[in-house]
């Protein structure tokens, strides 16, 4: 049976993010540093192969498996602000340690999860193929799918957004039953969440005229808060 207690507060969880990340920057911003590196990496391995259709595929399979493992480092991150809130000791190199915890169930986890975004973006491609042909119907179902579409794929990203939380936590659950408890602890809570990854656009938007340097503080703000949500949830769920 479970009961719950007052609902969660966005201002809370910032502010409580705020309070953590106090004194912490400096091994916080290094963390920063190692995955937007790395993200930049994936990004302009990717873009290294050309346009042809054989090197497209071969480009959207490197970036796929590059991606997978990036994911394995983004949820690293989440392992290291797990532990500053926890008390532990926490350091740069929390970020590789899912490299040696089973890393299978958070490769297959970002795979269900990329294979829904592969799915919301299908309906684009068939527009680029017939846009031509009847480009008045094409323009109207682009603006409604997009709309649509992009809804619906964030309520699957807020719904599985607990996922790494639950692996890293439980190294016996496997990633279908991580999916169904992010599931099941984000019910009711989804909007908020995503108001709350909502509320970090200014930030996100300062950042680009820092030439990205601002990232370095603003994805630390922003991951600590997420960290924050999931033990507020936590804290919510209380078997009796």
């Amino acid at each position: 049976m479970m009961k719950t207690t007052d609902s969660i507060q966005i201002s809370t969880v910032k502010l409580e993010a705020r309070e953590l990340l106090n004194g912490k920057w400096i091994r916080t911003v290094c963390v920063s540093a190692i995955l937007l590196f790395s993200f930049l990496t994936v990004t302009y391995i990717t873009g290294l192969f050309g346009t042809g259709t054989s090197t497209q595929i071969m480009g959207f399979i490197a970036g796929l498996i590059l991606q997978l493992l990036y994911s394995l480092l983004f949820d690293g991150g989440f392992l290291y602000f797990l532990h500053l809130y926890e008390g532990q000791e926490a350091a740069p190199g929390n970020v590789f340690a899912l490299f040696r915890m089973q890393p299978d169930r958070f490769l297959i986890t970002g795979l269900i999860k990329s294979g829904a975004g592969l799915a919301a973006s299908l309906p684009l491609l068939a527009a680029r193929f017939g846009y031509e042909r009847n480009p008045s119907f094409w323009r109207i179902f682009l603006i409604l799918w997009i709309l649509i579409g992009g809804a619906l794929l964030a309520a699957f990203r807020m719904a599985a957004s607990m996922t790494p939380f639950l692996l890293i936590e439980d190294s016996s659950m496997g990633p279908l039953d991580a999916l169904r408890e992010s599931f099941a602890l984000t019910k009711g809570f989804r909007l908020k969440l995503f108001l709350l990854l909502l509320s970090f656009l200014p930030f996100w938007l300062l950042g680009a005229f820092t030439a990205g340097i601002g990232y370095l503080w603003v994805l630390p703000y922003c991951m600590a808060s997420v960290t924050g949500f999931r033990l507020k949830l936590k804290e919510r769920t209380a078997v009796s």
